[in-house]
């Protein structure tokens, strides 16, 4: 509180978390609950605001500690999850107060001039948790997309500082985001319902990949970057799996065959594509187009041979439509 001292900073954010999650692995019990919540709610103020105490007095003015910036919410979160065991509406509620937590920190430092960066930090977090508040609302395996989130704005962080590490663990938090999916799969329930939070999820996913991706090729002047490339890739692979998803689903709900709805997709794909390369000075949107031509044309095999009459059908117009958008 006197002056700024990193070091003790960062040890007591180990200790105090670390004590805490050894605790709550071995003796938390739900009736515990009313005497648990007050101390993670208590440590996680503390701990935010930590780093506006090191922005204000640091040795660097209006430098942020992204460590405990980013790393408080990163931890004190999935704990979060942990105590309220997955209830969803609570955590929705939890996600808009630590959005708003951050939202208040960024209009009240956005005053100086030197904490700039903190409140662009902030801001980025209160948005992020408030965005997280809807699909939280419908599904309570969200630490995914939560960790995705926050590796864009660590990203965007270390991008704006010219700061390395920042960069890399924006980067390390997608790929912790992948493993947190892929680890939540065997408690999904998944009935074939048509755009549900899971799906939001996948989205989110896609979302901050192809930030991350555009953030890398900015930082480069819209020329090929490796961090950019592989990003996009990652962006697509979830895109990719959220399309083909929403397809089985479909197929279940409707009468729709497998290779009509993949036309659909693919249409949809590239017009995206599209309106990204109109919208931003960007070229990775380009693949999208160029991957959709010959992955159009299983789906056309696949159509004809589900009902050789679809293109005398309803089903035949998805045809134009993948035509008007490969055109585009």
């Amino acid at each position: 509180w006197v002056k700024p001292w990193r070091a003790l900073n960062l040890m007591g954010f180990v200790f105090t978390f670390g004590v805490g999650a050894l605790w709550g692995a071995q003796y938390f019990r739900p009736e515990l609950y009313a005497t648990t919540q007050p101390f993670l709610a208590l440590f996680f103020l503390m701990f935010v605001t930590i780093p506006v105490l090191y922005a204000l007095k640091g040795r660097e003015p209006g430098k942020v500690d992204a460590t405990l910036l980013f790393g408080t919410p990163l931890i004190a979160f999935p704990m979060q999850v942990a105590l309220l065991d997955g209830e969803r509406m609570p955590l929705a509620f939890s996600a808009l107060a630590v959005g708003a937590i951050y939202l208040g920190i960024a209009l009240w430092s956005r005053r100086e001039e030197k904490l700039r960066v903190l409140a662009q930090s902030s801001a980025a977090l209160g948005l992020a948790f408030a965005t997280l508040a809807v699909p939280l609302a419908l599904s309570a395996r969200w630490t995914s997309a939560t960790w995705a989130l926050q590796g864009v704005a660590l990203l965007w962080l270390g991008q704006v500082q010219n700061r390395r590490w920042p960069q890399v663990g924006g980067v390390g938090l997608q790929a912790l985001a992948g493993i947190a999916y892929f680890a939540s799969l065997d408690y999904v329930d998944w009935s074939g319902v048509v755009f549900d939070g899971h799906t939001l999820n996948l989205l989110l996913l896609a979302l901050s990949a192809g930030v991350c991706a555009w953030l890398f090729d900015r930082r480069h002047e819209g020329l090929r970057s490796l961090g950019g490339a592989v990003m996009w890739a990652v962006a697509s692979f979830w895109w990719l799996w959220t399309g083909l998803r929403e397809i089985n689903a479909l197929t279940l709900q409707t009468d729709i065959d497998f290779g009509a709805l993949w036309l659909g997709f693919v249409a949809l794909t590239a017009a995206l594509a599209a309106l990204l390369l109109r919208t931003l000075d960007w070229r990775k949107p380009a693949w999208w187009p160029a991957v959709a031509l010959p992955l159009a044309l299983p789906g056309i095999a696949l159509a004809h041979w589900g009902d050789e009459a679809w293109l005398r059908q309803p089903d035949g117009l998805l045809l134009l439509a993948l035509a008007a958008a490969l055109v585009l």
